[in-house]
C-alpha cells in the first residue's frame, strides 16, 4: 500500500470516527430531552395533597400553580320520579360525599349536614306531587373549593362557598286512575210462587187448594203469584206439617237499586234470601190481604246466582183438608241496573309522570383530562419519513464515506437536532395531567427513535474507524 493510500484512509477513517462521536454526543442530548420533556409531562399530582410542597396549605398550592381544585371531582345527578342520587367521583385522598336539603337554600357550614346524605327517596304525592331539593359537597378538606377560580357556578356545588345545585324531584310518580265512561240499562225482574219453585225432598210445587179467606191474592202486589204446596191438598190436615220451599234465580245487574219481597201464609213461615234472614211469623193467619207482610230485601241481593229459601208450617186440625188448607204465596221484584264500560275509550299508556322519569344523567365533570384533540396523525407520518431517510443515510456511509454521504449524515444530524428541541420545548404548563397541545408524548417517542437509531449510525462510524485503521496498519 502506497504512502498516499495510506494517509487517504486514515484521513477517512478520522473522519468517520469523528462524525460518529458527534452523532453518539447528540444521541445523548436527545435522550436527555426526552426525559426532559417527559419530567414536565408528568407533573405532580395536584390533587394528591401529600405531593403539595412542605409548609403551604392544598388552597396556597393550587394558587400559586394556578390549579382549579374542584376539577379533581366528578358527579352524576341521577333523578327520577321520586327519588334523587348524585354520585360523586374524587380523585383526592380525602372523603367527601353529597348532601342535601329540603328547600331553594344551601344551609350555612354549621348546619352542613343539611336533611341527610343522598340518596334520598319520598313517597307518592309527598310534599303535593313536587319537592325542591337542594345538594352539595361535604368532606375533610375545604381547600380544593375555596379559592380556586371566583366563579363558583362553575364548581362543584359545595357548602364552603355556600353553593348548592337545586333540582326539583317529582313524587306524582303513579298514574292517575282514568275514569272510563259506562253505558247502564234498567234490569226488572219478578219471581213468584209457581210450579218452578222446587220442594225440599225432591218434586216441584203445585198448585193448591184455596180456602175463601185467603185474600191475600186479591193485592196487586201478588200479581202472576199463585197459591202453592207440595201437594194439591194437605195429605193429613190432622199433624203439623213443615215444607221447606227454595228458588234459585239469576240476577244480570250490578246491584239493586230496590228490591221487595211479599209473603202470605197459612200457617207460619221464615225466609232466608242467599243465606240472609229476611222475615219469620208465627202467627196463623198470614193469608188475608191486611195481614201479608212485606220486605225490602235490596241488600240481600247479588249479581249472579241467588237462592230464595222459604220455610212454612201449616198447624195440625180439623181432619178435612179443606177446613184445614196448607198454602204459601210470595212475590219478589227486583230493579237496578247492569252497566258496561264503553269499548271505544282509549287504555291509558300507563308509565310514570314527571321530570326524570327516565332516569337521566346529567354529568358534571373537572378538566384534568389529557388533551390529545389535535392528534391527527401527522406526527407519526413525519416519524416514519425520518427512520426511511435515516436507513438510506446509513446504508450509503457504509458503502462509500464519500463528501456526499457525509453531507447526509450532517443533515440528519440538523434534522435530529430539530426534533430534539421540539421534544425539549413542550408545554411547561402547570396541570395534572399535562395540559399542553397534545403533541408532547408522540414528539417523545420520535425523540427516542431518533435518539437510538444515532447510536447505532454512531456505533457504524466508529466500528468502521477502527476497521479501517486496522487494515491500514496491516
Amino acid at each position: 500500500m502506497t504512502t498516499s493510500n495510506v494517509r487517504s484512509l486514515d484521513i477517512r477513517a478520522f473522519q468517520i470516527t469523528f462524525i460518529g462521536l458527534l452523532v453518539l454526543a447528540f444521541a445523548i442530548l436527545s435522550f436527555a430531552g426526552v426525559m426532559t420533556a417527559q419530567a414536565q409531562e408528568t407533573g405532580p399530582d395536584y390533587c394528591d395533597a401529600s405531593q403539595r410542597p412542605a409548609g403551604m396549605s392544598v388552597a396556597e398550592w393550587h394558587e400559586a400553580e394556578s390549579f382549579d381544585g374542584s376539577s379533581c371531582f366528578n358527579y352524576q345527578v341521577i333523578q327520577q320520579c321520586g327519588s334523587l342520587d348524585v354520585q360523586l367521583t374524587n380523585d383526592t385522598n380525602y372523603v367527601f360525599s353529597v348532601h342535601y336539603v329540603i328547600g331553594t337554600s344551601t344551609p350555612a357550614l354549621a348546619n352542613w349536614a343539611g336533611d341527610g346524605e343522598l340518596p334520598v327517596n319520598f313517597s307518592e304525592d309527598e310534599y303535593g306531587g313536587s319537592v325542591d331539593v337542594t345538594y352539595y359537597v361535604v368532606g375533610e378538606e375545604s381547600d380544593y373549593f375555596v379559592g380556586d377560580d371566583g366563579n363558583s357556578t362553575d364548581d362543584i356545588p359545595n357548602i364552603w362557598e355556600g353553593y348548592g345545585e337545586t333540582v326539583t324531584v317529582d313524587t306524582n310518580c303513579e298514574p292517575d286512575d282514568v275514569i272510563v265512561p259506562v253505558q247502564c240499562v234498567a234490569v226488572g225482574i219478578e219471581i213468584v210462587s209457581d210450579g218452578q219453585t222446587k220442594v225440599d225432598g225432591g218434586g216441584n210445587a203445585t198448585s193448591t187448594f184455596e180456602h175463601s179467606a185467603w185474600t191475600a191474592d186479591d193485592s196487586a202486589d201478588f200479581n202472576n203469584a199463585d197459591w202453592i204446596w207440595e201437594t194439591a191438598t194437605v195429605t193429613d190436615p190432622t199433624a203439623t206439617t213443615t215444607v221447606i220451599f227454595t228458588r234459585t234465580f239469576n240476577y244480570s245487574g250490578n246491584s239493586a237499586t230496590s228490591a221487595t219481597f211479599y209473603i202470605a201464609t197459612d200457617n207460619s213461615y221464615s225466609v232466608t234470601l242467599n243465606g240472609n234472614a229476611v222475615g219469620s211469623s208465627t202467627d196463623a193467619d198470614n193469608y188475608t190481604s191486611a195481614s201479608y207482610d212485606t220486605y225490602n230485601v235490596s241488600g240481600d241481593v247479588q249479581t249472579g246466582s241467588n237462592t230464595l229459601s222459604i220455610e212454612v208450617t201449616n198447624f195440625g186440625g180439623d181432619d178435612d183438608p179443606e177446613a184445614n188448607p196448607a198454602g204459601l204465596l210470595y212475590k219478589l221484584t227486583i230493579d237496578g241496573e247492569e252497566c258496561t264500560a264503553d269499548d271505544e275509550v282509549d287504555e291509558p299508556s300507563g308509565g310514570t309522570s314527571g321530570s326524570g322519569g327516565g332516569g337521566s344523567l346529567a354529568p358534571r365533570s373537572g378538566n384534568n383530562n389529557n388533551n390529545d384533540d389535535d392528534d391527527d396523525g401527522s406526527v407519526l407520518d413525519d416519524r416514519d419519513e425520518s427512520d426511511n431517510d435515516d436507513d438510506e443515510v446509513s446504508d450509503s456511509e457504509l458503502r462509500d464515506m464519500s463528501d456526499d454521504a457525509r453531507q447526509a449524515l450532517l443533515g440528519l444530524m440538523m434534522q435530529l437536532r430539530g426534533q430534539s428541541g421540539q421534544v425539549a420545548g413542550a408545554t411547561d404548563t402547570p396541570g395534572f395531567p399535562n395540559t399542553g397541545d397534545g403533541s408532547s408524548s408522540e414528539t417523545g417517542v420520535f425523540g427516542g427513535t431518533a435518539g437510538i437509531l444515532a447510536i447505532l449510525l454512531a456505533l457504524s462510524g466508529i466500528v468502521y474507524g477502527v476497521y479501517a485503521k486496522r487494515r491500514r496498519m496491516s
